[in-house]
């Protein structure tokens, strides 16, 4: 059958797209132009009429097809019911796909959402610590001293507190770049910070056994062994 965006969104489907964009970066490239230039037509035309169901755009690789269309996408897709979820690589990708870090930042600040993996390039890393913010770290410093004189038998001490308060990065940059595999940084839901780690799920693994229960024993009476 002969498919549009309209009628994979009326009939509940699944639209995977493979670009091999490997090979053919090119090719990958134009292809998925058209295939975001028709979508952001089609949010438009949803955003008009309303009344459609969500949808769900994930771009991996989104240096490889970014384009004017997705921005819209990203800048006004939500009105019109498109929620989108984009995968990259580092900054540097897609500065140099935009044409500048700026133009590339500018993308980014459309995207509500940030889950930080393990990151070696430091502008991404940079780029991820401004998004984290900063928080307050109080340091406190305690002094006590102590003296005598031994020719008048005086005896002095001291004790001071001092609290400090400055402001530092809320997740290190070097601490990106040494991430386990599948731990994150992730700031979601309007700037709530939050550290995890994704499961591994193994379809061959045999479920858990449960631990046999303990055989039940009589209670003792006072007085017996």
């Amino acid at each position: 059958p002969i498919m549009n965006f309209e009628k994979i969104e009326r009939g509940g489907h699944v639209l995977y797209m493979c670009l091999d964009s490997l090979p053919d970066p090119s090719v990958a490239t134009a292809i998925g132009a058209l295939a975001l230039a028709d979508l952001a037509a089609r949010a438009g035309m949803r955003y008009n009429l309303g009344g459609y169901r969500r949808i769900s755009l994930f771009v991996d690789e989104v240096s490889n097809v970014i384009n004017q269309p997705l921005i819209e996408i990203l800048n006004k897709g939500a009105e019109g019911g498109i929620f989108t979820t984009c995968a990259m690589q580092t900054l540097a990708d897609l500065a140099k796909r935009l044409g500048s870090e700026d133009a590339a930042r500018m993308a980014l600040g459309n995207l509500n959402n940030l889950i930080a993996l393990r990151s070696k390039d430091r502008p991404t890393q940079d780029f991820v610590v401004e998004t984290f913010g900063k928080t307050a770290i109080h340091t406190v410093r305690v002094g006590l001293s102590s003296g005598a004189d031994a020719h008048l038998g005086d005896f002095s001490s001291s004790y001071s507190t001092q609290l400090t308060e400055s402001f530092e990065e809320m997740v290190p940059a070097d601490v990106l770049g040494k991430l386990p595999n599948l731990q994150y940084f992730a700031s979601v839901s309007g700037g709530r910070i939050i550290k995890g780690r994704f499961p591994i799920l193994d379809p061959d693994a045999s479920p858990p056994t449960a631990a046999p229960r303990p055989a039940s024993r009589p209670a003792s009476i006072p007085g017996q062994v």
